[in-house]
């Protein structure tokens, strides 16, 4: 019963001391006039009547805070005293009440928490207290003033008070908040509303600097209004600031880091970091930003220092674009050194991004990202040396862990482990997923962060691809985005020895090789990888097919990650230069006669048979073919590689040829190949340089004249003809050659009177025939053919009605699922992209229906290629029209999306390509783009709420700025947007679409166009008859059944 008693008491107490407060915060009665001195003076009388005190300065608490009161103290200062003992004396109530409650039932709300009503009053008197009692003390410049705050503020008159007077007074008042601070309640108010006042208070008494003091004879020459620092004063204030520095230290450490670097920013007075409303009109004095500068570094270096400064500046839901001004201040304040060692500063702020990189917070996890990353490259471009040692040394830890023993950091951690596990699969996949954050996710054009920097470790990276490129774990994407990142930085000849670092195992400088002698990766139980021990006696063993399965895991990387091509091409380009550079005799070349099984090192022939491999996979690479049209002079040289190693077989060969030889068949298709480039590079804007083919004039004279195939002789015989005539005199088709071989074969045997009339006969039928009618023995010789051969030569004739018949045959093979088609795609692929080109409607119409079947059934591959050429296309000639073709493709990705998955990621890939559009100099694409992105989000639906704001803010912008015939696309837009969404339009739309129904409804009203109008009547109609169908449902008569019991929620 004592201890409730006790409680009772306590509680009876505060609730007076509450009530006090009250009257000293209470306004003046309606009707009654009187200064604001009179209104204080009469609060003052009544609060103390309350509470029952005489005199303030025998109350312990105000003297406990040496705050003091005179006959001719002010009713101001009075008010703050008052204020101060009533909170006080609040505080210890509340520790009281704190302290006997702590055996108590915790399931109950302890009894020290202060209601909404005693919250508000106590605000209110802390405002009143900090305004009459702190800021009057302030130097001008330190904190915001009372004028910054509030309007009305000159109406209050400033008191005249001595320098010691405002001294004495802002250490009291800061020393009784200090002290209310102590219980949680109190410091929860104080902090949330006057954090950076008693942090103002704190820094100028404690940092403000001092006069010296003067001896008695100086201070009779000064004069009574001039402050005197006597010796007494002097040791004093000394006292006070090494109390106050004390508890200024200890009071920020304690509070929550981003409000107290936040307040610190506005102490200094950084720019952009004001609040509304509060604008201090003189500068901080100098001490005071050295005073600042200090303590930030202090909360920089402090654990996650460099996180609570984000937090301090930036917004949870930050808009990039936007503030981007807010994250350049941010690595601004992290990057610059204010410390007399720079290298343990910046050790720190590696340590403190590294551990950013891995946080799993998702409200400033972007944002934390893109600040580490951007700080990593400003302090990069300063201290190289420093970020390779304290940042990327142990971001790639791991990854060095599985070097050979020669490197000291990995030698050494390997003898100090005692169980298999060299790296822990948790381990290595952040590193994995931090090396992707850096280097690919937040890495910019031009960035300092170049991906040669984790050169070192490519071929352990380029291991580690290789154990799980065929498997589902989640770091084979993030491991292809940084391998392709590598490779594209490279040049030719860092490429080819990075080829054979990969492939072959063969040592670069500067790069660790993966010790397989002692280590390997391993599958992790969570769909990572680890690095387990192993111990293997001798060398590791090599096989050809292991560099296979290399080279196909090289082929996977770029087939799936190199969308510009630039890989491809280069890899293709040095290959075969290496292939043509190095002449290899034919048993080295001879597949059969290499060993599979060959252990302990490469042979010059398995490298050799790798290379032709990969050279024969990636020339069916759509980049390849580009490349070879636009540079022919690598062709040339594999032309003479080819020739020299297999002219003496071809031309000793006795053996009939059937085409099925393979020396006869590499050697045709570079004749081939060559006669393809001859033809594509034969137009006004691109001439052929003729000097490049000069080279091969004499190699096919010779195999006219000296090869025994007549398929081959025929070819050669065309493609010389064109070279040395200069395309002036040109021979038959290819396809008439073979049909010209084909009935000399069947004419053997036959009199030379027979063969005479039959060719005279053949003459005077093929002048009475059409140019475009094909011959009896050309019908003989199609029928011959497969489906998909017969498909291709009749799209590479020149006769438009044939041409077309072949267009709509190879998509008819693509959309059964031809397995000669499906082979060759690439080729198919590249048909159907030229005929787009075409000025026949017709030829158009089909190519537009064969591009739509391949993206049905190759998604990744055609859409990336359509919409690159959607966005980046350049007319070859200037016979082409630059709009039509980019609206034809425009048109093909349209009907693509009808045929896509509403989840597929080539819809938000569609999506962002005609938003680019949208910004397109030609009117007509900008409309077309706004017309195509309609559809697309009519089809898809709710799935557009990722991008919906984007689209919005672009449909306004154009709107308002844009001519007539956009703008209407761009209301349509809206129109097509509220179709899709239908009955999810506010769920998805939210606040934007009052904001949209605003915009139609003035432009309906305002616009002097019909067409406009109609539009804009039309999203109108949308938007009602969606509003009407929300706020009255159609009833459904429907009755739910449940066999069990129904379910919950």
């Amino acid at each position: 019963m004592d201890l409730k008693n006790k409680m009772v008491e306590i509680s009876a107490n505060l609730h007076d001391l509450h009530s006090a407060l009250n009257m000293l915060v209470k306004p003046a009665d309606e009707g009654s006039k009187g200064e604001l001195h009179d209104i204080l003076q009469l609060n003052i009388t009544d609060a103390m009547k309350k509470l029952g005190i005489k005199n303030l300065n025998s109350l312990q608490s105000l003297l406990d805070i040496k705050c003091s009161v005179t006959g001719s103290t002010s009713v101001r200062w009075k008010f703050v005293c008052v204020t101060l003992h009533i909170l006080l004396s609040m505080k210890d109530c509340l520790k009281e009440l704190s302290s006997d409650a702590n055996n108590k039932d915790t399931s109950k709300a302890p009894p020290d928490i202060l209601s909404v009503n005693q919250q508000k009053t106590i605000r209110t008197c802390l405002q009143f207290v900090v305004s009459m009692g702190m800021l009057p003390s302030l130097i001008p410049g330190v904190g915001i003033s009372l004028a910054a705050r509030c309007t009305s503020a000159h109406n209050l008159k400033e008191e005249d008070l001595l320098v010691l007077e405002k001294y004495e007074r802002l250490a009291a008042v800061t020393r009784g908040l200090l002290a209310c601070c102590e219980h949680p309640s109190l410091r929860s108010l104080i902090v949330a509303h006057h954090l950076g006042d008693l942090m103002a208070a704190l820094s100028q008494i404690c940092f403000a600097p001092l006069k010296k003091p003067v001896s008695g004879q100086q201070s009779d020459t000064l004069s009574d209004d001039e402050f005197v620092m006597t010796q007494e004063l002097w040791n004093l204030f000394q006292q006070d600031r090494t109390h106050f520095r004390n508890c200024f230290v200890s009071f920020i450490w304690q509070v929550y880091q981003p409000f107290v670097i936040r307040e610190l920013l506005l102490l200094h007075g950084a720019a952009g970091l004001k609040r509304v409303h509060t604008c201090s009109h003189t500068s901080p004095p100098s001490w005071l930003k050295r005073t600042c500068i200090q303590l930030l570094v202090h909360c920089l270096m402090r654990p996650r220092g460099v996180s609570a400064l984000i937090r301090a500046i930036c917004d949870p839901n930050h808009d990039t674009g936007k503030d981007w001004s807010k994250l350049e201040t941010v690595v601004g304040l992290v990057t610059t050194v204010h410390t007399a060692n720079p290298e343990q500063y910046y050790k720190n702020i590696c340590s403190q991004i590294l551990e950013m990189l891995s946080a799993e917070e998702k409200t400033y996890s972007h944002i934390q990202i893109l600040v580490a990353v951007k700080c990593i490259e400003v302090i990069y471009k300063r201290e190289p040396k420093l970020i390779s040692q304290h940042f990327l040394g142990v971001l790639m830890d791991p990854l060095y862990r599985c070097g050979k023993p020669e490197h000291p950091r990995e030698n050494s951690k390997l003898e100090k482990e005692d169980s298999d596990t060299i790296v822990s699969e948790e381990y290595l996949s952040r590193s994995i997923v931090n090396m992707h954050r850096v280097f690919v996710e937040c890495c910019t054009v031009g960035s300092a962060l170049s991906p040669s920097l984790f050169s070192p470790v490519s071929s352990i990276l380029f291991q580690l691809y290789f154990k799980i490129y065929k498997s589902p774990s989640f770091l084979v994407s993030k491991v292809e985005d940084l391998l392709i990142k590598f490779l594209s930085n490279l040049d030719g000849d860092m490429l080819n020895c990075t080829y054979r670092n990969f492939l072959f195992g063969d040592s670069m400088n500067g790069v660790q090789l993966m010790d397989h002698n002692r280590v390997a990766f391993s599958f992790g139980s969570t769909g990572g990888a680890c690095v387990v021990l192993q111990r293997r006696e001798g060398s590791f063993p090599r096989t050809l097919q292991e560099i296979e399965c290399k080279g196909d895991c090289l082929l996977h990387l770029i087939s799936t990650r190199d969308n510009s091509g630039k890989v491809t091409t280069d890899l293709f380009m040095i290959l075969l230069q290496s292939l043509c550079g190095n002449s290899v005799n034919a048993e080295l070349c001879e597949p059969n006669e290499v060993s599979a099984s060959k252990e302990v090192g490469i042979s010059g022939g398995e490298r050799h048979y790798v290379t032709i491999k990969l050279l024969s996979l990636l020339s069916n690479s759509v980049f390849i073919h580009e490349r070879i049209n636009n540079d022919p002079s690598y062709l040339i040289d594999y032309f003479l590689y080819i020739l020299e190693r297999d002219y003496k077989y071809l031309c000793n060969s006795t053996e009939a040829v059937d085409g099925e030889d393979p020396a006869t068949e590499d050697l045709m298709m570079v004749i081939m190949t060559v006669a393809m480039a001859l033809s594509n590079n034969g137009t006004e804007s691109k001439p052929v340089e003729w000097e490049i083919f000069d080279r091969i004039v004499e190699p096919l004279k010779l195999i006219q004249d000296s090869v025994r195939n007549k398929e081959l002789k025929l070819l050669a015989g065309e493609v010389y003809k064109t070279i040395v005539t200069r395309n002036v005199v040109t021979g038959s088709t290819a396809r008439e050659n073979f049909t010209r071989a084909e009935s000399k074969d069947k004419g053997k045997g036959k009199t030379r009177g027979t063969q005479k009339t039959k060719t005279r006969k053949s003459e005077r039928t093929g002048r009475n025939q059409e140019p475009n009618e094909p011959s009896d023995t050309s019908r003989k010789y199609f029928k011959e053919l497969n489906p998909y051969k017969e498909a291709i030569l009749c799209a590479c004739d020149s006769s438009i009605p044939v041409h077309g018949h072949g267009i709509l045959q190879l998509t008819k093979l693509i959309t059964s699922e031809n397995e000669d088609a499906i082979a060759n795609k690439n080729i198919i692929l590249k048909i159907f992209q030229d005929d787009l080109k075409y000025e026949d409607s017709y030829i158009y119409l089909l190519a537009i229906n064969g591009l739509a079947a391949m993206s049905n059934m190759f998604p990744d591959v055609v859409i990336k290629l359509l919409i690159q050429e959607y966005l980046e296309y350049k007319p070859k000639n200037d016979a082409e029209n630059l709009t039509d073709i980019r609206l034809k493709v425009g048109e093909v990705l349209v009907r693509v999306s009808k045929t896509l998955d509403c989840n597929s990621p080539c819809i938000s890939t569609m999506l962002d390509a005609f938003l680019k559009g949208a910004k397109d100099p030609q009117p007509l694409i900008r409309a077309s783009s706004l017309s195509n992105l309609g559809e697309i989000c009519k089809n898809i639906g709710f799935r557009v709420q990722s991008v919906i704001y984007e689209i919005l803010v672009c449909i306004k912008s154009i709107i308002q700025s844009d001519i007539v015939d956009v703008c209407s696309a761009a209301i349509l837009v809206l129109t097509l947007l509220l179709q899709g969404l239908g009955p999810d339009t506010f769920a998805v739309m939210g606040d934007e679409l009052r904001d949209v129904y605003r915009y139609l409804k003035n432009r309906y009203e305002q616009s002097e166009y019909d067409s406009l109008k109609l539009h804009a009547q039309l999203a109108l109609e949308e938007i009602n008859k969606i509003s009407k169908e929300f706020i009255c449902p159609k009833q459904k008569l429907e009755k739910r059944l449940f066999i069990l019991d129904p379910p919950s929620g």
